[in-house]
């Protein structure tokens, strides 16, 4: 049995015993509820100094998180164009209530903790739970809604393919990082390229043994290493390429569908690009030019080389009426099918191939045969080949025909109303429209189609 001895007594004490409780802790030297109340108090200043700590750092994320949310908030929207992106201004206003209750919230926590304010430190709490759950329920809610309008931002791939691109940095910088990302080119395919306006310059027929071609340029965002020297060297693309080692030649749309990524997640990083740190671009006001209106063409009619170049199937109409007396223009025949040249007023029927079946049309066809309102009026024996210049010239009274500069004396005299330039191809037919510089000189008195006052004042 365990004993101990009495300093001033000698007397042995039994340490088990239970009779004597507080003369053993008197020998002992503890006084356990004192030792009790010293353990509380370390473990309540450790978990204080523990939540203190915690509520600071957290504190500090939100003031640093939330001042950079709202200020880059407000930077974006001066500078971008969000409801394009997402088709809504909605979400923007939830990422601004969000790191504006991030940045309250970290403001509050800070207060409490400097000035150990209890009350204070209830709001932080309330305020963090409030801003946890606006972030869920903002989260949830962009998600959904870029679900429902995912299908229209692939409609504006092929948008921005075929109009937009390299006029509109923040969208070039968007379907940039989007041909990357999924190694694709183009919205279709890489032949989307070949009627767009990025394209519409650069594109060029070929003839050559393997027949004819129409060449055209990719953007180096289709190469796959578009830093090399072999993407410079293979974007120049032609219309019959199936594959190509060095460009991505399936499409975006498709890939993005097959993807689980929302096309926002691009829009929104694309949309950071163009924040202030592309060199801003003074818009400088350009001169009305005579071409074909794109306003005025059928459904399947593809206009290329700022509207001076017409394939696909259908007609088009100049954009200007022909007011003065005498009036010239040439056409050349890049590459044969079936085609049409003459006049039509605003009534022709765009989409029917051929015109001249309608009373407000009055062309020479393909076939030879010069058509109006369904009637044959006239049928020549030479007829224009890839490569000829045909000149159409009008006073009012005649509308005549030239074959490389030679007048081919098969009038049309029963012109009537205001008419315009208008062309029409199929099957494969490509012609360029040209309005001056003419490869053959007009006949006496005859001069290039003058603008409109109204086209002059735009």
């Amino acid at each position: 049995m365990a004993r101990n001895v009495n300093s001033e007594t000698g007397a042995q004490v039994n340490v088990n015993s239970r009779e004597s409780p507080l003369l053993l802790r008197y020998f002992h030297g503890v006084h356990r509820p004192a030792m009790r109340e010293t353990r509380n108090f370390r473990d309540e200043n450790v978990r204080y100094r523990f939540l203190k700590w915690t509520a600071l750092s957290v504190s500090t994320l939100f003031v640093i998180g939330g001042g950079i949310g709202v200020g880059g908030t407000l930077w974006a929207l001066s500078k971008t164009n969000y409801s394009y992106l997402t088709g809504t201004s909605a979400g923007v206003y939830i990422l601004m209530i969000s790191v504006v209750l991030l940045l309250l919230t970290g403001v509050v926590g800070f207060v409490g903790v400097l000035r150990h304010n209890k009350p204070v430190m209830g709001s932080f709490i309330f305020l963090l739970f409030v801003s946890l759950i606006f972030l869920l329920v903002g989260g949830i809610w962009t998600y959904i809604s870029t679900t429902l309008t995912d299908q229209m931002s692939l409609e504006r791939v092929a948008n921005i393919v075929r109009f937009d691109y390299g006029k509109d940095s923040s969208k070039t910088a968007l379907l940039d990082i989007v041909q990357q990302s999924f190694r694709c080119c183009g919205s279709g395919n890489f032949l989307s390229w070949m009627t767009s306006s990025y394209s519409s310059n650069q594109t060029e027929i070929l003839h050559d043994d393997s027949g004819t071609r129409l060449m055209f340029t990719v953007p180096k965002s289709c190469c796959i290493d578009p830093a090399s020297q072999n993407c410079q060297d293979h974007r120049l693309m032609a219309s019959n390429t199936t594959t190509n080692q060095y460009i991505y030649t399936k499409g975006c749309v498709q890939k993005l569908q097959a993807s689980n990524t929302p096309f926002g997640t691009y829009a929104g990083c694309a949309s950071f690009l163009d924040l202030g740190f592309a060199t801003p671009t003074v818009p400088i006001k350009k001169q009305p030019v005579i071409a074909l209106n794109q306003q005025q063409t059928g459904q399947e009619v593809v206009l290329v080389k700022d509207g001076t170049r017409i394939c696909g199937t259908g007609g088009a109409l100049g954009n200007t009426a022909i007011m003065q007396d005498k009036a010239y223009f040439e056409v050349r025949l890049q590459q044969s099918g079936v085609w049409g040249i003459g006049l039509g007023s605003e009534k022709a029927d765009m989409n029917t191939v051929p015109m001249g079946n309608d009373a407000d049309s009055w062309v020479m066809c393909s076939d030879g045969y010069l058509r109006h309102n369904k009637e044959e009026m006239h049928r020549i024996t030479q007829i224009p080949q890839e490569g000829d210049t045909i000149g159409v010239s009008y006073n009012h009274i005649e509308l005549n025909f030239y074959l490389n500069g030679q007048k081919l004396d098969c009038p049309f005299t029963n012109v009537r109303g205001q008419v315009y330039p208008a062309v029409y191809v199929d099957d494969g037919a490509v012609l360029d429209i040209v309005f001056e510089n003419f490869v053959r000189d007009p006949p006496p008195g005859f001069d290039k189609i003058m603008l409109e006052q109204s086209l002059l004042e735009t």
